[in-house]
């Protein structure tokens, strides 16, 4: 076991410029915060910007090529991905750690591994003796890590490196579907006059349950983290006790959006793959709509009307709420009997290939999980294997450093 700050040129917090994020005045450098880095993932969603004299303030903390970002506060505390390829000129804030690893000693994708292998230990670590979850510098450098020569690294991670590729690929794949559903449904949208309320056309409008967490249960459940980027992710969700009601288990097509907390409410996802065993917890609210052939036109409403939400929040800084009865009243552009077939038929392709893909991602993350423990371990005799060369990937964006 060696201490991590022996394998690492650098371990070390940024700042944020004087005046809070009322002071990011825009520029040509990244500003990375807490919000960006997710686990395995990094996501330029909410991404700030700082000038040239705002940056060499932060000059200590440049991000460089293969840099691990740990968030060390707060709710997010030990979330972990590499910095993606495209970032390239960003500095830190306080709330996010840049671990460099030495060259040729330790591989960016093996620390990334054992951090999210040593996930619980650090979230007990950081939740100790503290009214606010923290890991602190001393705390990282310490860590003891177990470190297999380095071209052993490199076979441990291969596989893992080539599942986050297959991620990367399906997700821009996804991504740029939704794109055009949504240019589609923009262009319906504006020639429709007729409205009517997102009660009327949807079968459930619902908050989710408060769970009962249980790590050894199968049932999951989602919570606001869950949802970014108009997008469902399953890494941050929890097991949970199988609530008594079945209303609220999650089915394909169910539209998810964040109600509480400012910075999270408003945000909201479709539900494009096939959930088994599933539901929301009481931060996030069900939209069920009324039927599969209106699904489409409003899962594309509800990811355009984001504004439109995060506007209806009540209460007090950081405890406002999104009203359900609100919700259930606002319009809704309502097509004609023809226009909505018509666009039925254009879009549904489109959403059965969102499907598939999104369901060929959770299979992935699945796997990735399962592997993991067992990679780290040593469970699984990597050299005596071959495993697949990675993906092509311009832009990775789950952590993964190209081949």
């Amino acid at each position: 076991m060696t201490r991590l700050k022996n394998l690492c040129t650098k371990i070390g917090s940024g700042a944020t410029p004087k005046g809070g994020k009322d002071s990011y005045q825009g520029g040509d450098y990244a500003l990375i915060r807490s919000q960006n880095v997710l686990d395995w993932q990094f996501s330029d969603n909410g991404l700030a910007f700082i000038n040239d004299e705002q940056a060499s303030k932060l000059d200590n903390v440049q991000i460089r090529p293969g840099d691990v970002l740990l968030n060390i506060t707060g709710d997010s505390v030990a979330r972990t991905c590499i910095v993606p390829d495209n970032i390239q000129k960003a500095r830190v804030n306080q709330h996010v750690c840049i671990i460099r690893p030495r060259a040729g000693q330790l591989d960016s994708l093996y620390l990334l591994m054992f951090l999210e292998h040593r996930k619980n230990s650090l979230l007990q670590i950081a939740s100790s003796g503290a009214t606010r979850n923290a890991l602190t510098k001393a705390t990282i450098e310490a860590i003891d890590i177990k470190v297999p020569d380095y071209d052993k690294q490199l076979k441990l991670t291969a596989l893992v490196r080539s599942i986050s590729a297959q991620i990367d690929n399906l997700t821009q794949t996804n991504g740029h579907l939704l794109e055009l559903a949504m240019t589609l449904y923009k262009e319906l949208a504006s020639a429709i006059d007729s409205k009517t309320a997102l009660k009327a056309c949807t079968r459930l409008v619902s908050r989710g349950v408060t769970p009962k967490y249980d790590d050894s249960s199968s049932y999951t459940v989602l919570n606001q983290k869950c949802i970014r980027n108009h997008s469902v992710s399953l890494v941050p969700s929890r097991k949970m006790t199988p609530p008594k009601k079945s209303e609220k288990q999650l089915q394909y097509g169910d539209i998810l959006i964040c109600s509480t907390g400012t910075g999270t409410l408003g945000r909201c996802a479709q539900v494009l793959f096939s959930p088994t065993e599933m539901t929301v917890d009481s931060h996030v609210t069900i939209v069920r709509p009324c039927s599969m052939r209106f699904m489409p036109f409003l899962g594309c409403w509800a990811l355009s009307s984001e504004p439109l939400f995060e506007s209806l929040a009540k209460g007090s800084t950081g405890q406002t709420e999104l009203s359900r009865s609100e919700l259930e009243l606002l319009d809704v552009p309502l097509p004609d009997e023809k226009s909505l077939d018509s666009f039925y038929k254009e879009v549904i392709p489109i959403f059965n290939l969102l499907q598939t893909n999104s369901n060929k991602i959770q299979n992935l993350v699945a796997l990735r999980d399962s592997l993991l423990p067992k990679l780290m371990s040593g469970a699984i005799d990597v050299s005596k294997i071959e495993l697949p060369t990675p993906l092509e990937q311009g832009s990775p964006t789950n952590g993964r450093l190209p081949a």
